[in-house]
């Protein structure tokens, strides 16, 4: 939690748009299409990403994340890396 606090921080989400979600039980899975900005910079980045979830009790027990960092990480700074 003290990771996404920090990501939170840094990086604002300007917009979360799951295109898929798929649920299995305790398990989820969803495709999204994000749009972040950048607090200190004030630079954007648009990219996909996908999200694993498993649940226990009603509460998240496990997750991961994927994004096209590198794609982020070119928006973010302007660069070609």
């Amino acid at each position: 939690m003290k990771g996404f606090a920090e990501l939170h921080e840094k990086l604002e989400i300007v917009t979360f748009c799951p295109l898929t979600v798929l649920v299995d039980h305790n398990d989820a899975a969803l495709t999204v299409f994000m749009r972040i900005k950048d607090r200190t910079t004030g630079q954007f980045a648009t990219f996909m990403g996908a999200h694993f979830l498993q649940f226990r009790n009603g509460l998240i027990a496990g997750y991961c994340g994927i994004i096209d960092s590198l794609k982020a990480v070119q928006q973010l700074t302007d660069r070609d890396l």
